[in-house]
């Protein structure tokens, strides 16, 4: 059934007007996020030495990440308008074919991206192998599975961003029964670009400032978030909560009793000033990778409290923050309550956690070794 819309694709694509390419960068959207985040720094590295044609497939819902991905050297093509309408599916389908003819009349052979999309992976089987593929993946769930597990023989380079995540993809086609060849990733370790000038300040009202910001979806667990800012406020323990994204208008009625609401800030500058503000970051969410949120908190010394999700606790620990106990959502927001408290009341055990995180992210994450891996990968060396 989808045939006929493919071939008409490819015929389309050939009067297309003909561009070369490197690479074909295919993401979902540029909204406000950790994945986003990634996204935009691999294609801030290779497109220092490849022509790039950036293709977003769904709608974004925010525009202050956009930004991180207009550069020189770099295409930029949404086709969300078409791709992600599910009545107008049949132009979804259609596009395989136009995408599929572009990429094939390249005169050398490019490289294609997939950021854990699913107009990418559905793409694949119609290269038919005369590009090299290159699969990137943040989260892992089973829902999401369904989409790329037909297409694992399609892909050339498997990359993953955290070791907890790529043990639970390994173990989860082992048991299905996927080959060993198939099996295969790896790992690469992120950094945060945030400039030397920024410097966490200095607590000087006696108030620890708490921060989330991200999105309000199910995985991210937020109603936890206003939660514990309630029962600490009830308690009047001097500590102060903002919560940044697109949240006010899902937020309890009384929310502007215990927390601020901001709004969206636009990523990169805005944000670390902002982030530079603040004592501790915390998180409740129940899928994660290896947060982007975390690591700038760490860098500038800022202490997170999170729930152990796949390989935050590789990183943090009881010496530069806290794990929660996540064994029920009433045990997350205690445990995040009493390590609040602890803090907010013990200056000295703050400024030890500060030290430990900051020593931990220079020790394990850097520019130059997630650059020098990007151009291995994409053979840019």
């Amino acid at each position: 059934m989808m045939s006929p819309f493919i071939i008409l694709g490819h015929i389309i694509g050939l009067f297309r007007p003909k561009s070369d390419f490197d690479v074909f960068f295919f993401i979902p959207n540029y909204g406000v996020g950790g994945a986003e985040y990634v996204n935009a720094k691999i294609l801030e590295v290779i497109r220092e030495n490849k022509k790039t044609k950036l293709i977003f497939t769904k709608k974004s819902y925010a525009t202050t990440a956009l930004h991180l991905f207009e550069h020189p050297n770099v295409t930029i093509e949404d086709i969300s308008k078409y791709g992600d309408n599910k009545y107008l599916y049949f132009i979804n389908i259609m596009y395989r074919g136009i995408m599929a003819s572009e990429i094939l009349k390249q005169k050398k052979r490019p490289v294609v991206f997939i950021g854990q999309c699913n107009f990418g992976y559905k793409l694949t089987p119609h290269l038919y192998r005369k590009c090299h593929i290159i699969e990137l993946i943040h989260v892992f769930g089973i829902e999401f599975s369904r989409v790329w597990m037909p297409f694992t023989s399609f892909l050339d380079t498997r990359i993953g961003i955290a070791y907890n995540v790529i043990d639970q993809i390994n173990d989860y086609q082992r048991k299905i029964g996927v080959p060993e060849k198939y099996i295969r990733f790896e790992k690469l370790n992120l950094y945060v670009d945030m400039p030397e000038r920024y410097k966490k300040a200095e607590r000087q009202d006696g108030l620890l400032r708490v921060y989330y910001a991200g999105r309000n979806a199910p995985e991210k667990r937020v109603h936890l978030l206003y939660e514990i800012a309630r029962r600490i406020s009830k308690e009047q323990v001097p500590i102060h909560f903002t919560f940044v994204g697109d949240l006010k208008h899902d937020a309890p009625a009384d929310a502007d009793s215990f927390a601020a609401f901001p709004g969206t800030i636009t990523a990169g500058n805005d944000m670390y000033e902002f982030v530079t503000t603040n004592d501790v970051v915390l998180l409740t969410s129940r899928k994660e990778g290896l947060p982007i949120m975390i690591l700038e908190a760490i860098k500038l010394g800022i202490v997170p409290v999170s729930t152990p999700e796949a390989d935050i606790p590789v990183y943090i620990n009881e010496s530069n923050g806290y794990l929660l106990d996540d064994s029920s959502e009433e045990s997350i927001v205690r445990s995040a309550v009493h390590a609040l408290k602890e803090l907010a009341a013990n200056k000295e055990l703050y400024q030890r956690k500060s030290a430990a995180a900051k020593a931990t992210y220079h020790s394990n994450f850097g520019k130059q070794i997630f650059d020098d891996k990007i151009r291995e990968l994409f053979t840019l060396k």
